[in-house]
């Protein structure tokens, strides 16, 4: 995960989350999550075999999946 700095000029790296699983992603969303007090952000992330616009890169061994990861605030 990254964040742009206060000066709006760099990115900085915030947390390295491992996966788990091979592939192109395809697309990314992030939400807020509030439920019983707790605040949190959800990290919605789709993973292919191949980009989402065409052929161009192929991963061999692969998997065509979505993944969701919950994080609490910092």
């Amino acid at each position: 995960m990254w964040r742009v700095t206060e000066d709006l000029r760099r990115f900085e790296l915030v947390r390295w989350i491992e996966l788990g699983v091979r592939g192109v992603v395809n697309g990314i969303c992030v939400s807020e999550v509030a439920r019983r007090g707790e605040e949190g952000v959800r990290v919605t992330v789709a993973v292919g075999t191949e980009g989402r616009l065409g052929r161009w890169k192929t991963v061999k061994g692969g998997k065509n999946c979505v993944i969701v990861l919950e994080m609490g605030r910092e």
